[in-house]
């Protein structure tokens, strides 16, 4: 009876973390390139600083080197990472998400571009 409880104990336990695991890297990453801002889509590095405030509005956070845009959908916060030389021209854009639930947290980069 016991060896009965434990092979059923370690089936179950063996169908929960393949399950975890494909819902942790299959299916929260797929989601997530569905759920991208549709303009972020477009997003490359060489343009203007100006070109990308007229593209995408006014940043979360700005400053002299990078701005950053933020756009939460659900349990999905997307991140928007651009930073500029010297002459306001963008050299680097990174996209990338957190996902956040009560079992889950993954962060992962999504777009990563430099000149």
């Amino acid at each position: 009876m016991l060896r009965k409880l434990s092979i059923v104990s370690l089936v179950i336990l063996i169908i929960a973390g393949l399950m975890y695991a494909l819902v942790y890297f299959i299916f929260i990453p797929k989601t997530a390139i569905v759920l991208v801002p549709f303009k972020w889509r477009n997003i490359s590095p060489g343009q203007k600083k100006n070109s990308y405030y007229i593209y995408l509005g006014r940043p979360g956070t700005a400053n002299d080197n990078g701005d950053s845009w933020i756009e939460k959908k659900g349990n999905y916060a997307f991140y928007l990472d651009v930073d500029y030389n010297a002459d306001t021209i963008a050299k680097f854009v990174r996209i990338y998400y957190t996902f956040h639930t009560g079992l889950f947290y993954k962060t992962q980069n999504l777009l990563i571009d430099s000149l």
